[in-house]
């Protein structure tokens, strides 16, 4: 695997000697990786495939040989590693270092950060929920900057969110707040890969749109959807075609997903909502229509107070993770 060789984010790449964070972003398709540095600069990107089909072990492994390449990047640019940092989907033990449930990974109580550490070598790796850590990243260094409480909201393969009020991160009693991709808004509704019904990930994911197309195939003869090779990018393009399949499947998402976000405005009044994730690059086809189901749904006073966006960061999740480590470590 090559490494990018240019700064993605920030002015310049961290001068040699500077302090840098081994963070990495694990997704339900993609592992990336990177260096950052303080004030959001980041080097020696990397991705891979996440490859979950293969079983935690090899993830694991995945995740180790990612690392060593990059602490040799930080050596080749003499840049002093102070942490790791692992963005990973699910509700985390953070304590004890423990992924609880990653559906979309077929994990449960895995003990992540304790296993990375025996197998790198590094201490203290930091876990973080994937949702939570590309928020952060918004809020530091991205759009969301100055935001007074800003929702993070993350739609690809599952979906997630992260909130962070007055530039610090916020994630419940126990570590597993903003979890709403299993916020139910159907009760008895489609069966969630969480064990639930109902829940906002079961209708509007990278999985289930496609699922829910294949399912309702038959009611709509007339569709133009190839199903056997079927994606999310095929389910937008042909609802903008007006496709009778995948128009329907779509909205019905959209509004799923609304009402959720519409009760999360209700709740929290945030000044700023960014959407990252695979499916946000197609935010400029959907997102007029998700923030329009959103007022309908969300009191006045709250919705005329947010700001609705896509991220721009291309590597949130992994400045953010990134930026954790480095508001940990002293005289930073």
């Amino acid at each position: 695997m090559s490494l990018r060789d240019e700064a993605a984010a920030g002015p310049r790449p961290p001068p040699p000697g500077s302090p840098v964070a081994v963070a990495l972003d694990l997704g339900g398709t993609n592992l990336k990786g990177g260096l950052v540095g303080p004030g959001g600069t980041l080097v020696g990107l990397g991705v891979r495939e996440t490859r979950a089909d293969k079983g935690y072990e090899s993830v694991l492994g995945s995740l180790a040989g990612f690392v060593a390449d990059l602490r040799a990047e930080a050596q080749r640019r003499e840049l002093t590693v102070v942490g790791l940092g692992v963005g990973t989907p699910g509700p985390l033990n953070r304590a004890a270092g423990i992924v609880e449930f990653a559906p979309n990974l077929g994990w449960s109580q895995a003990p992540l950060a304790g296993d990375l550490a025996r197998l790198t070598g590094v201490r203290g790796v930091r876990l973080e929920n994937d949702a939570n850590a590309a928020a952060f990243a918004e809020a530091w260094v991205g759009e969301g900057s100055g935001a007074r409480c800003l929702l993070g909201v993350t739609l690809g393969t599952g979906v997630g969110a992260g909130l962070v009020v007055g530039g610090r991160l916020f994630t419940g009693a126990t570590g597993v707040a903003t979890e709403l991709g299993h916020v139910i808004v159907r009760p008895e509704g489609r069966a969630c890969r969480c064990g639930s019904k109902g829940c906002v990930e079961a209708y509007f994911s990278a999985w289930a749109l496609v699922e829910r197309c294949r399912e309702h195939a038959a009611d709509h003869p007339d569709h133009s959807l190839d199903l056997a090779r079927l994606t999310p990018e095929d389910v937008f393009d042909a609802s903008l075609r007006g496709d009778p399949l995948a128009g329907p499947v779509l909205d019905f998402g959209l509004r799923s997903l609304a009402l959720a976000l519409a009760g999360c405005l209700n709740l929290l009044n945030p000044d700023r909502v960014v959407f990252f994730g695979g499916l946000s690059a197609r935010w400029e086809s959907f997102g007029p229509a998700l923030v329009e189901h959103v007022r309908t749904r969300s009191l006045p006073a709250a919705f005329s107070a947010t700001r609705f966006s896509a991220s721009k960061l291309e590597w949130a999740g992994v400045l953010g993770v990134g930026g954790l480590v480095l508001s940990q470590t002293p005289d930073l």
